[in-house]
Protein backbone atom coordinates (compact mmCIF):
# COMPACT_ATOMS: atom_id res chain seq x y z
CA UNK A 1 0.00 0.00 0.00
CA UNK A 2 1.12 3.21 -0.73
CA UNK A 3 1.79 6.06 1.79
CA UNK A 4 0.53 9.78 1.29
CA UNK A 5 2.82 12.70 1.13
CA UNK A 6 1.58 13.61 4.77
CA UNK A 7 2.67 10.53 5.93
CA UNK A 8 5.99 9.97 5.00
CA UNK A 9 7.22 13.70 5.55
CA UNK A 10 9.94 13.53 7.73
CA UNK A 11 9.34 17.51 8.42
CA UNK A 12 6.10 17.12 9.65
CA UNK A 13 5.53 17.37 13.67
CA UNK A 14 3.88 14.57 15.45
CA UNK A 15 2.11 13.98 18.55
CA UNK A 16 1.92 11.35 21.17
CA UNK A 17 -0.19 10.35 24.17
CA UNK A 18 0.93 8.63 26.76
CA UNK A 19 -1.92 7.10 29.06
CA UNK A 20 -0.77 6.25 32.74
CA UNK A 21 -3.62 4.60 35.10
CA UNK A 22 -3.55 4.88 38.31
CA UNK A 23 -6.39 3.38 40.89
CA UNK A 24 -7.06 4.87 44.29
CA UNK A 25 -8.62 3.84 47.20
CA UNK A 26 -10.24 5.48 50.29
CA UNK A 27 -9.68 3.83 53.61
CA UNK A 28 -11.90 5.01 56.74
CA UNK A 29 -11.77 4.16 59.83
CA UNK A 30 -14.07 4.62 62.68
CA UNK A 31 -13.08 3.99 66.31
CA UNK A 32 -15.92 1.64 68.59
CA UNK A 33 -17.64 4.00 71.04
CA UNK A 34 -16.48 7.31 69.42
CA UNK A 35 -19.09 7.49 65.84
CA UNK A 36 -22.10 9.96 66.04
CA UNK A 37 -23.74 9.69 62.86
CA UNK A 38 -25.98 12.23 62.65
CA UNK A 39 -27.48 14.99 60.53
CA UNK A 40 -30.71 16.76 59.33
CA UNK A 41 -32.29 16.94 56.06
CA UNK A 42 -32.40 20.60 55.73
CA UNK A 43 -34.96 21.10 52.82
CA UNK A 44 -37.50 18.16 51.36
CA UNK A 45 -39.94 19.43 48.07
CA UNK A 46 -41.68 17.06 45.91
CA UNK A 47 -42.83 18.54 42.50
CA UNK A 48 -45.48 16.43 41.13
CA UNK A 49 -45.31 15.31 37.31
CA UNK A 50 -46.70 18.49 35.30
CA UNK A 51 -46.48 18.35 31.37
CA UNK A 52 -44.37 15.46 30.60
CA UNK A 53 -41.99 16.40 33.04
CA UNK A 54 -40.69 13.40 35.80
CA UNK A 55 -42.17 13.62 39.57
CA UNK A 56 -38.80 14.80 41.33
CA UNK A 57 -38.01 15.44 44.99
CA UNK A 58 -34.94 17.63 45.94
CA UNK A 59 -33.29 17.62 49.19
CA UNK A 60 -30.34 19.41 50.99
CA UNK A 61 -28.85 17.25 53.75
CA UNK A 62 -26.33 18.54 56.64
CA UNK A 63 -24.25 16.32 58.19
CA UNK A 64 -23.52 17.36 61.90
CA UNK A 65 -21.85 14.08 62.96
CA UNK A 66 -18.09 13.40 63.06
CA UNK A 67 -18.14 10.96 60.49
CA UNK A 68 -18.95 10.52 57.07
CA UNK A 69 -22.32 9.83 55.99
CA UNK A 70 -23.77 7.92 52.69
CA UNK A 71 -27.39 9.21 52.98
CA UNK A 72 -29.16 6.73 50.68
CA UNK A 73 -32.99 5.61 51.37
CA UNK A 74 -36.06 4.70 49.65
CA UNK A 75 -39.54 6.29 48.39
CA UNK A 76 -42.84 5.30 47.89
CA UNK A 77 -45.95 6.78 46.28
CA UNK A 78 -49.48 5.72 47.40
CA UNK A 79 -52.74 6.59 46.11
CA UNK A 80 -56.49 5.88 46.49
CA UNK A 81 -56.78 3.16 49.51
CA UNK A 82 -52.85 3.58 50.34
CA UNK A 83 -52.17 1.42 47.31
CA UNK A 84 -48.99 1.14 46.13
CA UNK A 85 -48.74 3.56 42.59
CA UNK A 86 -44.49 4.26 42.93
CA UNK A 87 -41.35 3.24 44.46
CA UNK A 88 -38.00 3.41 43.53
CA UNK A 89 -34.95 4.40 45.51
CA UNK A 90 -33.04 7.82 46.38
CA UNK A 91 -29.81 9.05 44.70
CA UNK A 92 -27.47 8.85 46.94
CA UNK A 93 -25.15 11.58 48.81
CA UNK A 94 -21.97 10.98 50.57
CA UNK A 95 -21.25 14.12 52.74
CA UNK A 96 -18.23 14.45 55.60
CA UNK A 97 -18.37 16.19 58.38
CA UNK A 98 -19.58 19.47 58.70
CA UNK A 99 -20.59 18.99 55.15
CA UNK A 100 -23.94 19.91 53.20
CA UNK A 101 -24.96 18.84 49.92
CA UNK A 102 -27.96 18.60 48.01
CA UNK A 103 -29.41 15.89 45.29
CA UNK A 104 -32.34 15.12 43.49
CA UNK A 105 -33.78 12.20 42.85
CA UNK A 106 -36.38 11.31 39.29
CA UNK A 107 -39.09 8.85 38.93
CA UNK A 108 -39.80 8.29 34.99
CA UNK A 109 -43.09 6.28 35.71
CA UNK A 110 -46.57 7.64 34.61
CA UNK A 111 -49.21 8.37 37.50
CA UNK A 112 -53.31 8.98 36.59
CA UNK A 113 -54.79 11.92 37.93
CA UNK A 114 -55.61 12.22 41.28
CA UNK A 115 -54.62 12.86 44.90
CA UNK A 116 -51.42 11.34 46.19
CA UNK A 117 -49.28 10.81 49.30
CA UNK A 118 -45.42 10.36 49.08
CA UNK A 119 -43.22 8.35 52.06
CA UNK A 120 -39.09 9.26 51.72
CA UNK A 121 -37.05 7.47 54.28
CA UNK A 122 -33.18 8.04 54.30
CA UNK A 123 -30.88 6.35 56.20
CA UNK A 124 -27.53 7.61 57.76
CA UNK A 125 -25.11 5.20 56.87
CA UNK A 126 -24.90 1.44 56.54
CA UNK A 127 -26.49 -0.40 60.06
CA UNK A 128 -29.58 1.58 59.46
CA UNK A 129 -30.15 2.83 62.63
CA UNK A 130 -30.55 6.44 62.06
CA UNK A 131 -33.42 7.39 59.30
CA UNK A 132 -35.29 10.54 58.85
CA UNK A 133 -38.97 10.13 57.53
CA UNK A 134 -40.40 12.84 55.45
CA UNK A 135 -43.71 12.83 53.69
CA UNK A 136 -45.72 14.96 51.24
CA UNK A 137 -49.45 14.97 49.44
CA UNK A 138 -49.56 16.00 46.22
CA UNK A 139 -51.98 16.02 43.55
CA UNK A 140 -51.67 14.81 39.15
CA UNK A 141 -54.45 16.80 37.34
CA UNK A 142 -54.94 15.56 33.78
CA UNK A 143 -53.07 17.37 31.57
CA UNK A 144 -55.37 19.62 28.60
Amino acid sequence: AAQSAQESDPAKPTTSVQIQPRIGVLIFHEAKGTVQRTGKLADFTVQPPVDGEPLSMTYRFENTGNVDILLEGNFYVLGANNALAAKGRINTLRTFPGDRGSSMTEWEGALDPGKYHLVASFELGPDGQEVIVREADFEVVEEA
